[in-house]
């Protein structure tokens, strides 16, 4: 519909929504828009990769089922036996779902993104 010109306005903070519907976006702060870019744009520019590391190795029947996971959604991918690395934060809960899923333990991990530590 946008090549008609028609445009939907959706607020959302599920990067995967945003995915499956568009591939602008346009953030509004008090009725201004700062910044309209590409889906692209952003995730390579703003979002960035995600490193997660596990404090012990995961099983390796683990490893296989998690790595058919990240490679069929686009999430990411395994590297080594302890580290994930995601293509953006919005896929880090992707993967809390799964693990849950699957019932891994998550006792302790680590995320870096880029070059400094963030918060959860």
């Amino acid at each position: 519909m946008s090549k008609e010109g028609y445009y939907f306005v959706l607020t959302t903070n599920d990067m995967a929504e945003v995915e499956s519907l568009s591939n602008e976006m346009v953030f509004i702060n008090k009725g201004k828009i700062i910044l309209h870019t590409t889906l692209e744009e952003f995730k390579h520019v703003y979002a960035g990769k995600v490193l997660v590391t596990f404090k012990k190795e995961l099983p390796p029947q683990l490893i296989g089922k998690l790595s058919d996971h990240l490679k069929r959604k686009n999430l990411g991918k395994i590297i080594g036996d302890d580290k994930v690395e995601l293509e953006d934060k919005s896929a880090f809960y992707e993967l809390l779902l799964f693990l849950r899923d699957v019932g891994f333990d998550i006792t302790r991990l680590l995320l870096k993104r880029r070059h400094y530590l963030m918060d959860l």
